[in-house]
């Protein structure tokens, strides 16, 4: 089974055909070329290419393993999560804190209703004291 360049972390169809254009056909090349090689080819700098001679190394390792060790992995992974078990001490916890951010809100709440009350009787005061000078 032949993986395609373009399966490469980074490599599109147009990188694809540079590479096939200098020779790296292959993921196989690439993986065992040399960073210099890799970098005469257009668009590629050291750093570039030193990433994608990694990750087709990494392609072709995982194309060698064998199919049941990639089964069981995904077993693993698909299993679900045993749920953890409750800490009494942080329910009780969060239990307080909810309460204290009640209190809290309440407490905002009437000190923003009162001085809406304040706000109202000194309006009222002013128009009965401009009602009086007339």
């Amino acid at each position: 089974m032949s993986i395609s360049v373009t399966q490469i972390s980074g490599i599109g169809p147009s990188a694809a055909r540079a590479l096939r254009a200098k020779g790296f056909g292959s993921v196989e090349k690439i993986a065992a070329s040399d960073v210099d090689s890799l970098s005469e080819v257009a668009g590629f700098g050291p750093i570039r290419a030193k990433a994608t001679i990694a990750a087709a190394k990494k392609l072709t390792a995982e194309a060698k393993k064998p199919a049941k060790v990639a089964k069981k992995k995904a077993k693993k992974t698909a299993s679900k999560p045993k749920p953890k078990k409750k800490d009494k001490a942080k329910s009780k916890k969060k239990k307080k804190n909810k309460a204290k951010s009640e209190k809290k809100r309440k407490k905002r709440k009437k000190s923003k209703d009162s001085k809406k009350e304040k706000r109202k009787s000194k309006k009222k005061s002013k128009k009965k004291g401009k009602k009086k000078k007339k």
